[in-house]
């Protein structure tokens, strides 16, 4: 895996003197993160990703392989010593009824399935990513309204983003805290608010941002194909970049 926690483990590996091969099953490194190309806020993040790629590129003693997906054959084939999972997460699907329906896609998919967003969107989820994709439409002109269950929106980010954030959440979008949603019809999605009242909130798009979730269980039956083998980043728990990082270079610093 090509993101940051995969190219941070290659890199630091490398370094150390090990022979490595980085996969990434796209056609670039940190396919997941390429919203951050689109959105303005987040160039600083598209820039350090730039970064990295540029020193994966540069390292003596690594390999990069993209449009590589790694299989239990691959791994046979190159029989390492070593293998370090870092296939990121995927995404929580909450189980609303509606969610079917062709105006629903995850906000992971909006850049890189090319969605065509209408000008009404309901954003069910208001973590980070909710919070910055929401904050985002509005400031091309759409209507947003976010809602979600906690008592708070994007209680998952860092005190001073979350500060800066929730002003311009405010001033951009609406929101809807403490709240459940009940269905999603084909213009719009009911809720419960916090006071118990049913509304109906109309979308021509609908953007899910419930979480993200470990995907390490899959690779359980590689353990009996290399001596060690180590889970890094979101593969190993959904965090932030700056964790995957860690991950990644404990896993490149100890092999």
């Amino acid at each position: 895996g090509g993101g940051p926690g995969g190219m941070e483990a290659a890199v630091t590996a490398a370094r150390r003197g090990h022979r490595v091969i980085l996969c990434e099953k796209e056609d670039h490194l940190a396919p997941n993160l390429g919203y951050a190309r689109q959105i303005s806020f987040k160039q600083d993040v598209a820039d350090f990703l730039k970064s990295m790629a540029l020193t994966v590129q540069r390292t003596p003693n690594l390999e990069l392989r993209l449009n590589t997906e790694v299989t239990e054959d691959l791994i046979r084939a190159e029989q390492p010593d070593t293998v370090i999972v870092a296939c990121g997460s995927e995404p929580i699907i909450p189980p609303i009824p509606g969610i079917e329906r062709p105006i629903v896609h995850h906000v992971t998919d909006l850049y890189k399935k090319h969605v065509s967003v209408g000008r009404r969107v309901v954003v069910i989820g208001g973590g980070l990513a909710g919070c910055e994709e929401g904050l985002h439409l509005a400031w091309e002109g759409r209507d947003v309204a976010i809602v979600e269950m906690k008592d708070g929106l994007a209680k998952d980010a860092p005190y001073i983003h979350w500060r800066h954030l929730l002003t311009k959440v405010n001033e951009a979008a609406r929101s809807y805290c403490s709240a459940k949603v009940l269905s999603i019809e084909a213009d719009g999605v009911k809720i419960l608010d916090a006071e118990g009242k049913e509304r109906f909130l109309e979308a021509d798009t609908v953007l899910i941002a419930a979480g993200m979730r470990s995907t390490s269980q899959r690779f359980d039956g590689w353990q009996a194909l290399a001596d060690e083998v180590v889970v890094v980043g979101d593969c190993r728990r959904a965090s932030k970049i700056l964790e995957a990082m860690r991950t990644g270079y404990c896993a490149g610093l100890t092999v």
